[in-house]
């Protein structure tokens, strides 16, 4: 029985895998159609830096999810469904998916430069009173800025030895961050019009506010009886 729930965990491992790296590109790719054409034909200045941009920030909220899951699950039976949790891989995914974020702001900042032939530095500011579109895009804004605090405040706390004492409340500043982005990327992302990706970003959202349950304790039973499964 124990190597049937092993060989399972490992076919459902590899088939979350292959969701998490293959869906984004799949829809992007979908959205965006011949990417000769960015090569071949006139394109408005900073479209091809604006498409990649994108790409990135899909891919920066799919390491934030399974950053964010590493730490949910790292004491639950589902844990080995992911890949098992060792903080190395909870700190190389909090920073992977820090490096996919900050790369999609810029690139869309410098995008946005090109066309206006001026530096939009306006864009490193929030503000929601300009419309629908630019609320959206500041939540992205104020999760580029949030993420950065958690980092420089993480490092500071290990660095004074005091990331026991306070670590936890900072990690909790991820929960809004992923908040953020999730919202940011649902509502200006053109590519989640595609059925496929709004059903993936539909488990993103829906399997982390599980995880999230499933530290309560005694949510419903589930996590007693998780308990239970661990010391089998």
């Amino acid at each position: 029985m124990i190597f049937s729930v092993l060989k399972g965990g490992i076919i459902i491992n590899a088939m979350l895998w292959s969701m998490l790296l293959l869906f984004p590109l799949i829809a992007w790719l979908s959205s965006e159609g011949d990417l000769m054409d960015y090569f071949i034909y006139d394109m408005p200045e900073g479209q091809l830096l604006y498409v990649i941009s994108k790409l990135l920030g899909l891919y920066g909220l799919v390491f934030l999810w399974l950053h964010m899951s590493y730490a949910l699950l790292r004491n639950s039976v589902l844990n080995g469904f992911i890949i098992p949790w060792t903080i190395r891989k909870h700190r190389n995914t909090a920073l992977f998916s820090m490096a996919l974020i900050v790369v999609h702001l810029l690139l869309f900042i410098a995008a946005v430069s090109l066309r206006k032939q001026t530096i939009a530095v306006e864009l490193f500011i929030p503000s929601f009173s300009h419309g629908y579109y630019k609320s959206l895009l500041s939540f992205g804004v104020i999760a580029f800025w949030l993420i950065l605090c958690v980092a420089i405040m993480g490092r500071l706390l290990s660095l004074m030895n005091q990331y026991h004492a306070m670590g936890i409340w900072v990690h909790r500043l991820s929960v809004i961050c992923f908040i953020l982005v999730y919202f940011h990327g649902l509502g200006v992302g053109s590519e989640t019009k595609n059925g496929v990706l709004f059903g993936f970003y539909l488990f993103l959202g829906g399997s982390l506010l599980t995880f999230l349950l499933l530290r309560i304790p005694g949510f419903l039973g589930v996590s007693d009886s998780f308990n239970k499964l661990r010391r089998l």
